[in-house]
This record gives structure tokens, sequence and C-alpha cells, in this order.
């Protein structure tokens, strides 16, 4: 049926001319009768027997039926509209039966129902032999029926449709917000207006607001003061869609707790719409921890975890953005090579962990020393470096890190007294910072083979010496293999008489090319290379061996070195020297200088023990030049205090070092030591310590290093020295060639090369 002329025939159907008054309808009995008989008889609709009044009753019956059919229709549209309005509410979507659809279907039955109503108005002014209208009607109101009965199966399976869309997104919605509520990001979405209308349980954890306090509340709660504003200029473009910027990846910002404290967060930023209305929503993490790692170990890759300083990476990069900003006075900028002296000593005597505790006392005294400007930084093992920038006077600050250094420092249960050798180098065009920390580093390998406890400035001609002592660490090995070492012999005399006590023995390197050496020379780097183990042993078996030959047993002193003190195999190695050797244990005297014995105090003094358990003597060389005390002395089990060469140098003409050698001869005497005053030159400084009740002595005065042949003629003599045409060993020499001098005034704390 073509529904577009229902309406069609619906208009058409009104009567044409005047309206003919309104007259109730009202069927008759002959109607009713008539219906009833044709009813029983059996007779087709339209059949002249009774056929008016049967399809009147049929017509009437059909009409109500699809009216209130129509009306129930008409409604279930409406409670369809409504209820799905209010049940899906904003929820997006489409019933199967689509609006449009049931829009027509409406109109339909609208239709049908107006023409119905229009065809029962003409029929009231119908005679009952206008048989044909009511069968018209009839024949209506079956279509209306029908279209009823399509209209209801309609709604009904879009009704079960809509349940099922509407169950699907109830438990869609149901899903997300599970999701959300157990997301460990915080997550809420705001209106165009900046006001919160969601916030999940992951929100309360990171801004401290629950739900009822948040939801309604402006934006502007979460963003610092400070923010505010820019936040109100992101937030109205955000909301018209023109920032791409918020929305296409994390963004970090600050946020503001409850609490007032501000926070770091990242966030991740949507804008979307529902019914026209943007709205924002935003997901949001706490990056508190996670930038506290990331700034822990860009830290931790540029520091020392050590000491907390700087690391040869950070120092390096200071030294290049220094030499950068002074490029037009680069010598503004300079760079302090500092590396402490036998360190190793008290790393291996009293344990790692007391090393570690030093390097990071020391990090805190090199920082008391420096100005907050200046970069202060480990650069590996013992070493530290400065950067001075804009400073003209550089060698003040060496002077007050090696004064600073001097002091002992405390480790809880333990002193120690460690002192530093400096070297500093200066900028200049060209040089970066490699070379630049090359330079000084050069310069502090000088100074720690001067006088170790000084500084000094680098200087060219410093290369060719760094080379050669390459050369000379090199060749150590090889040397003691080649039996190139020998020891020579300096008579250690009785002030009084001039008689020889006793013979202290000094190691000599004959260098196939560089002719004698002295341990100035390599000692240190025999400590450095690890070797000092081999030539102690070496010294000590050879010097047993030699005093037991002489006339008169006279006693030997053998110098030990801290890092061979710190051999465990040391009391061995004396044992088995004296037992091979068969001298008495009493006639061995092991000298240690008092920066080395002081070193470590708490580690030293078992090995001092287990030593004079064996039988030996035990001396303190270049005694005055640390820091012992009354306390350490009554500790160590020492025998002998040998007066430094620095102070009998002095002794005729400063009072300061006269009153401090009386001192320690008075010291020794209470203690019961014998002191020795080394360093003797002149007939003068031999009667000056005399008078000052120093017992021994030695020094060139009385005869030079001699060789093992010489020191037994001597011996043989029995007479007092000095002895003209003594023959002395041959003058060797200190060191390699090129050699810069310390500064002057600075005083040794290193046993001089004999």
């Amino acid at each position: 049926m073509d529904r577009s002329s229902l309406a069609t025939d619906a208009v058409g159907a009104a009567p044409s001319g005047p309206a003919a008054p309104p007259v109730a309808y009202e069927p008759g009995p002959h109607v009713r009768s008539g219906a009833s008989n044709g009813a029983r008889n059996g007779a087709p609709n339209g059949a002249p027997n009774g056929a008016p009044a049967q399809s009147r009753l049929a017509a009437q019956r059909a009409l109500t039926r699809a009216v209130a059919g129509a009306g129930l229709s008409l409604a279930a549209i409406v409670f369809t509209f409504v209820a799905y309005s209010i049940s899906v509410g904003p929820h997006t979507g489409a019933l199967p039966l689509s609006w449009a659809t049931l829009g027509a279907l409406s109109a339909e039955m609208l239709v049908l129902t107006g023409f119905v109503v229009r065809i029962a108005q003409r029929a009231r002014f119908q005679t009952d032999s206008g048989v044909e209208q009511w069968q018209e009607l009839e024949t209506r109101a079956q279509e209306l029926a029908a279209a009823n009965h399509a209209l209801s199966v309609a709604l009904d399976d879009a009704l079960v449709e809509r349940a099922r869309t509407l169950a699907a997104v109830q438990a869609s919605e149901a899903h997300f917000r599970s999701v959300v509520e157990s997301a460990t990001d915080a997550i809420f979405t705001a209106d165009a207006s900046g006001r919160i209308i969601f916030w999940n349980a992951a929100a309360q954890q990171v801004y401290g607001y629950t739900a009822d306090e948040a939801v309604g509340r402006p934006l502007t709660m979460l963003i610092p003061e400070a923010r505010r504003e820019s936040h109100a200029l992101e937030f109205a473009e955000l909301t018209a869609g023109r920032a791409p910027q918020l929305t296409d990846g994390p963004v970090t910002r600050d946020g503001l707790r409850k609490n007032g404290s501000s926070f770091p967060v990242e966030l991740a930023i949507s804008r979307w719409e529902a019914g026209g209305e943007p709205f924002i929503t935003t997901i949001v993490r706490d990056v508190s921890a996670r930038m506290a790692l990331e700034a822990q170990l860009a830290h931790q890759a540029s520091h020392d975890t050590l000491t907390g300083l700087a690391n040869g990476a950070r120092f390096r990069e200071r030294v290049d953005a220094a030499l950068l900003r002074w490029s037009t006075q680069p010598d503004r900028v300079a760079v302090l090579f500092l590396d402490l002296d036998d360190f190793k000593i008290i790393n291996d005597t009293a344990g790692h962990d007391v090393g570690d505790r030093l390097l990071a006392a020391v990090g805190e005294r090199l920082l008391d020393a420096t100005r907050g400007s200046d970069t202060v930084a480990r650069l590996g093992g013992d070493e530290f470096g400065v950067l001075l920038a804009s400073t003209d006077d550089p060698e003040t600050v060496a002077a007050r890190l090696v004064a600073a250094m001097r002091r002992p420092i405390v480790l809880e249960d333990r002193e120690v007294n460690i002192t530093t050798s400096v070297g500093l180098a200066r900028g200049a065009p060209g040089l970066d910072a490699e070379d630049l920390v090359r330079n000084a580093d050069i310069a502090m390998y000088a100074a720690k083979g001067g006088s170790r406890g000084g500084y000094l400035w680098f200087q060219p001609e410093m290369n060719a010496e760094r080379v050669e002592r390459a050369q000379i660490q090199a060749e150590l090995t090889p040397a003691l293999e080649r039996s190139e070492f020998r020891l020579a012999y300096q008579p250690i005399v009785a002030l009084d008489t001039g008689l020889v006590r006793g013979i202290e023995a000094l190691v000599r390197w004959t260098h196939p090319t560089r002719g004698e050496l002295l341990p100035g020379a390599f000692l240190a780097f025999a400590e450095s290379s690890g070797m000092i183990g081999a030539l102690g042993r070496w010294v000590l078996n050879e010097a047993c061996r030699t005093a037991v030959k002489l006339p008169g047993s006279p006693s030997v002193t053998v110098n030990i070195t801290g890092r061979h003190l710190s051999d465990p195999t040391l009391s061995v190695d004396v044992a088995v020297a004296l037992a091979s050797s068969g001298l008495d244990p009493s006639r061995l005297i092991l000298e240690i200088t008092e920066t080395e014995l002081m070193a470590d105090t708490e580690s030293t003094l078992p090995w001092l023990r287990e030593l004079k358990a064996i039988g030996v003597q035990l001396a303190i060389d270049d005694f005055g030049t640390g820091y012992s005390s009354l306390r350490y002395l009554q500790r160590f089990p020492v025998d002998i205090l040998k007066i430094d060469k620095s102070f009998v140098d002095r002794i005729d003409h400063d009072d300061h070092d006269v009153a401090l050698v009386r001192t320690i001869v008075t010291l020794s005497d209470m203690l019961g030591l014998t002191t020795v005053a080394e360093g003797i030159e002149r007939a003068e400084q031999r009667a000056r310590v005399q008078r000052l009740g120093c017992v021994l002595g030695q020094g060139h005065y009385f005869a030079r290093p001699l060789d093992p042949d010489a020191i037994e003629r001597v011996l043989e003599s029995a007479a007092p020295l000095p002895l003209e045409g003594i023959r002395t060993a041959t003058p060797p020499r200190d060191q390699p060639p090129v050699r810069p001098r310390p500064p002057a005034g600075r005083r040794s704390t290193r046993r001089p090369a004999r």
C-alpha cells in the first residue's frame, strides 16, 4: 500500500459542498437486529439482506479497535522516546530501529487515524443506504489495524534491542569505571568551565583530596599559584581545540597537593565532546620519585660516590668551561693536582674502610680550604684536583691546602697523619682541559719526587723528566735481576769520642747509562710499582751478611719504607735475613720515618711489636718533622730518635730549632731513648748538638757513605772520625739530570737521599 496515498485519500474523502449539521450517531434497533440476523443467516458483507447494518456494525467495531490501537501505539512511541532518553542519557549509540523509522511509522499512524476519524464524521450524515461508505470505513480500519500491528512489532523489537544496548553500555561503563578506579595514575575530568566532574581514587592518593572534596571545584586548586595565569591561557586554548602541544604527548608540569606542597607531574591530556560541549580528561602521574632517581643518577654520573666531590669527567668539563669563559685571559685559570703521600701504606695497614673514610675526610678538608666558587674533585684513587678560575694567586691556595693537610685527621677511633704533594699549572693559549690537568699532574710528580708535602709549578722541561721517570720505572726489575744495586755504609759515631758505634746501609743503583743513582731517584717508583718488597728483602739480606763480617760488631741500620712496613711478610723477611747471616738480632736497627710511622698509628703498632719481638732495635728517622706526641712515643716500642738534618742545618742561627733539638734530647732522656743527629757537616754543628745533649751523630763531616771495603778499614783502624784520606764511595747522582727545585722556605717531610 502506498503510504503517501493515505493522506490524499483521507483528505479527498471529505464531502464536497456545505457541511451537514452534526448529528449524533446512534445505531437503531434495526441495525442491531439486522446485524444479528445477518450473522445467523451467514449472509456475506454487503448482502442485500441486512448488509448495511452488518457492515456498519463491523466498521464501528473495527474503528473502535483501530482508534484504540492507534492511541496505544502513539503512547508507546512517546514512552519509548522518554524512557530511552532517561535511561541512556548522555550515552551514545543507536537503536536497531532508527528514530527516522519510528517517526515514519508514527506519522502513518496519525494519517490513518485521521482518515478514520474523517470517515466517521462523514458516516454520521449517511443514511442506511450508504453501505459503500461503511465498507470503505471498515477497509480503512482494517488497514489501520495492520499498520498498528506492524508498529507494535517494530516497537517491541526496538525495546528489546534497546534493553540489550543499554545493558552493554552499562557493562562497558562499569568496566571503564573499574579500570579507572583501579588505575595507579590520577584521572579526572573537567568541563568547559574548568570545574572537576570526575575524580578517581588514585587522584586522592596523589593530591590528597577525596572525590567529594574535588568534584565541583575548579582545576586551579591543583595548580601552584605561580602557574595559574599560564594555566588559564592553556586551558582556554585546550577547550577551544587549539593546543595540540598539550594533547599530542605527555607534558611535565608542577602540581599542588592539598597540604600546599608542590611536586612534579607528568600529564596526558585528552579533549572530547558530548552534546556539543568540550570536556578535558587528564591522566596525572606523580614523577617525584622518578625525577629524584634521575637526579641521583645524573649526580652519580658526574660525582664521586665516596666523597661527593665532582669526578674526573665533571672536573674536565668545568676546566674547559673556565678556559672558554676566560679565553682572552687564559692565565686566570689554574689547576691544582693533589696526591696524598704514602696513602697506600694507610690503606694496606689499616684496611680499605679506614682508607675510604680518610679519603672522605680529605675531601671535606679540601672544600673547607677553598672558595665556594672553586671546583674540588676526586680524580681517582688518592688524587684530587682543584680548579681556580679568576684568581691571581694560585700559589697561596696551594700553600693553604698543604698546610691544611698537615693537621692530623681524626677518624672515630684513630688519628691519621698524612701530607699531600701538589702540582700547579696555569692556562695558556691553545691549552684545553686535558693539557692543563696533565701539566698539573706532571708538576705534582715532580713535587713528590723532591721533598713531599709541598707544591711545584709546572715547567716545560718536566715533560722530559716524566719520560725519564717512566723509563727508570721500567728498568727497575731488570736492574735487580742483573745485580745493579749495591749498598754503601755511613758511619754513626759517638760525638764525644768520634769512634764508630754503628753503620747505616744505603742502597745505590749503578745504572749502566745514568751512573750511580741515590734512593731519591728510584725508590718512589719501586714503591708504586710494587717492587719495594723484593728490593727491601735484598737490602736486608745484604746488610746482615756484611755486618756480621765487620770488626768491632757495629750495629747496622736498614731503612724500611712505609710500603715495606705494611708488607705482612716483613717480620718473616727480617727473621730469615738474621738466620741466614747469623747476625745477632740486637745489632740490627730498622729505621722508619716519623711521617710514615704516624700515618696510621693504630695499624702500625702491631707491626712494630712483632718486629720488636724478634729482638731487633727500632729507630724513628727525621724526628721532629711529623706529628709525634709523647703519648705515641710512650706506646711505640722504639729505641732511637734520629734528629732530622733540617734542624741541624739551622742550629747555628735559628733559636727555634735550637730549642726544638734540646726538647727532643730531653724527651729522649725521659723515655730512655738514644738520640742521633743526622746531617752533621761542620765541626760547629757537632759541637752544638753535643752541648745540647745529643749522644751520637752522622754526616759528611765524619764520612760520606763508604763501600764495604772502606768501612771495614775504618772499623779495623778503631780511630776516631773524621779521618783524613778516607776513601769514600763514588759520589752518586741523586736523581735524573732534569729536576726542578722546590719553592724556597718549604720544610722537607721526607728523608733526604744519602
